[in-house]
């Protein structure tokens, strides 16, 4: 059972200076104990984090800075919220319309953008500045089954018992579970959406007050990604910030500490002895006891007992418990992106946050004529594809776990409406496939319906490991050319299989999964280049993956953006030099915008 802290405050002593709270500490320590594998993956996080050059990552992929001030790209995040709803007329005054959670969602976005005003402090290098979170929520346009939606799914839960009177029930013993709601309004593909959920209540608690929310972090299993809300909490667009700011890889700023219950406030001072280790894990977040319960709250002339100097913005951080939320800081900023765009970096390129337009087909695929129906040893050995990777597919998945609503058939083609990560071209004269798996030892094979009939036949296996791998030896690469007599400029399934065993496309699973894709093989040749012939050329350099700027005495891009041929902002920034790397790899045709002698021109490449 999942334990919210009571605390009870002696009057006179310290007074309570509001009750918002946030469960991401105790939920995430909950999950970690059910399961290590999630404690595992999240210190594991950590790990790799540590031995990022996280300023040149950030320099990579286009998330850049200068002057104090963000000029990166801004990565748009598709959203679908489930409202979970109570028919009881006692209830109406928790009602949230569609054009309420929009404006929700918008105010946090200007949060992020340091553009809400209203005493929130704008983006600068000071104390009282402050520092741009380069993602929007977007409410996603577009279904897992492909047709049009405003992002916004209710679902009537009064049909389950007890949800009326206490809503969902987390620490309490009344109302449906998470489980029980999440089995009446499924997630969305975590790699495309990220899910929200608005509750009447917790433990039959509907007031504004009391505990309002929580997130996972990027490095949980797709079944623990998302965010829950009570409805109440909706009022105020910082509760979004907040738990969303937990969703990128942020801890409290109080991390490593605990509400305070008694005098003096130094006995309540988080470890900050390495401040890349230890408290929220952010050099520029000075160290701070739970301001949750003091009174009067400090201004930045008052002593912070946790540092004896005087407090330098981080009792208005957002990832504070506070009612007077203001800044983000850039260390923050900084660890956000990294955190994310190395786990959760496929929400940024999804398709769902776009709408459906003729201009963009979603590929489609010859049905399979049969497909594994089970898995005869549903065990917790991790077994199965974790990531694929081929041109443009990129897809992490959970192994198969029992705890994490694990699969033993994920046919990813459904989702090519929705997700880049799952489809691509492929090349007539040579491919590189790599399968990367963790757990026990396991066979790697991999088959493309080169005819296009829904079968896989024995000629049409591209690979397959001699023997079962350990975890070591991932990924597994497997390098193939199609033959000659294969459908070109038509989407094929290829299938992925991990598991115990050696298998064939269809049979059954012993302790692993199957997964399908879609590869097309175009008639004419992958490699053409094309550039308008203007003054300045633009070359784009597969082997840096980058674009680079010639025939230019200048040599420097400046400010530029980059779209998708569906006309959606994937990339901006500044480039100082004659290169932008590109941070994304999505085999398609893309538009580059920038100044040229003073006007604003267009230039296509293909990636």
């Amino acid at each position: 059972m999942k334990k919210i802290l009571t605390i009870i405050i002696t009057i006179g002593t310290i007074m309570i200076f509001g009750q918002e709270s946030c469960a991401f500490d105790q939920v995430q320590q909950e999950l970690e104990r059910k399961n290590p594998e999630i404690r595992k993956a999240r210190e594991d996080a950590e790990a790799r984090l540590m031995q990022t050059n996280v300023k040149e990552y950030l320099n990579k992929i286009g998330a850049t800075s200068k002057n104090g001030l963000y000029t990166g790209t801004v990565y748009e995040i598709p959203v679908v919220v489930h409202v979970i709803e109570s028919s009881s007329p006692s209830n109406a005054f928790l009602t949230r319309t569609d054009t309420q959670i929009q404006e929700w969602i918008e105010n946090c976005n200007k949060m992020f953008a340091t553009t809400y005003g209203n005493g929130y402090y704008t983006e600068g290098p000071g104390i009282d500045d402050g520092n741009v979170i380069p993602f929007k929520l977007v409410l996603a346009k577009r279904t897992p089954q492909c047709s049009t939606t405003n992002g916004i799914i209710r679902y009537n839960g009064s049909t389950l018992p007890g949800y009326d009177s206490a809503g969902m029930k987390e620490n309490g013993t009344n109302g449906p579970s998470e489980s029980q709601i999440k089995s009446m309004a499924p997630h969305w593909p975590e790699n495309s959406y990220f899910n929200i959920y608005i509750v009447i209540a917790f433990d039959g608690d509907k007031s504004t007050g009391g505990l309002l929310g929580w997130a996972g972090v990027p490095a949980n299993p797709n079944s623990a990604y998302d965010s829950f809300m009570k409805a109440a909490g909706t009022n105020n667009p910082y509760v979004l910030a907040h738990e969303f700011g937990h969703a990128i890889g942020l801890d409290h700023v109080f991390a490593g500490t605990s509400a305070i219950s008694s005098s003096p406030q130094a006995s309540h001072c988080p470890d900050n002895s390495n401040c890349t280790t230890s408290n929220d894990k952010v050099c520029d977040t000075e160290p701070t006891a739970n301001l949750l319960y003091v009174s009067p709250f400090p201004s930045n002339t008052t002593m912070n007992p946790c540092t004896g100097s005087p407090y330098q913005g981080t009792q208005y951080n957002f990832m504070n418990y506070t009612s007077r939320p203001r800044k983000f800081t850039t260390g923050q900023r900084e660890r956000g992106i990294a955190m994310f765009m190395q786990y959760r970096s496929n929400l940024t390129r999804s398709l769902a946050g776009t709408a459906i337009s003729s201009a963009s087909p979603v590929p489609t695929l010859t049905a399979s004529s049969c497909n594994p129906t089970g898995i005869t040893n549903p065990s917790n050995q991790g077994m199965g594809p974790r990531r694929v990777q081929l041109g443009s597919i990129n897809n992490a998945s959970d192994a198969f776990w029992t705890y994490s609503n694990g699969h033993y058939y994920a046919d990813y083609s459904l989702q090519n409406c929705f997700r880049r990560e799952v489809f691509t071209d492929i090349s007539v004269d040579f491919n590189e496939l790599k399968v990367s798996f963790g757990g026990n030892p396991q066979y790697i094979m991999a088959w493309i319906d080169y005819n296009n009939n829904g079968s896989f036949e024995a000629s049409e296996l591209i690979g397959a490991s001699p023997n079962r791998l350990n975890s070591s030896q991932s990924p597994y690469v497997i390098n193939f050319t199609p033959p000659a007599s294969a459908v070109k400029d038509t989407y094929l399934r290829m299938r992925v299989i991990a598991d115990r065993d050696q298998k064939t496309p269809c049979e059954n699973l012993t302790n692993g999964q199957t997964e399908d894709y879609s590869v097309r093989i175009p008639g004419a040749t992958l490699n053409t280049i094309d550039i308008n012939r203007l003054p300045q050329a633009v070359h784009y350099s597969q082997e840096t993956n980058s674009l680079i700027l010639v025939n230019s005495g200048s040599k420097k891009f400046g400010s530029y953006e980059i779209y998708d041929i569906s006309g959606k902002m994937i990339q901006k920034g500044k480039s100082e030099t004659s290169e932008i790397t590109l941070n994304f790899y999505h085999k398609g045709t893309y538009v580059l915008t920038f100044i040229e002698n003073g006007q604003k021109v267009s230039k296509k490449f293909i990636q």
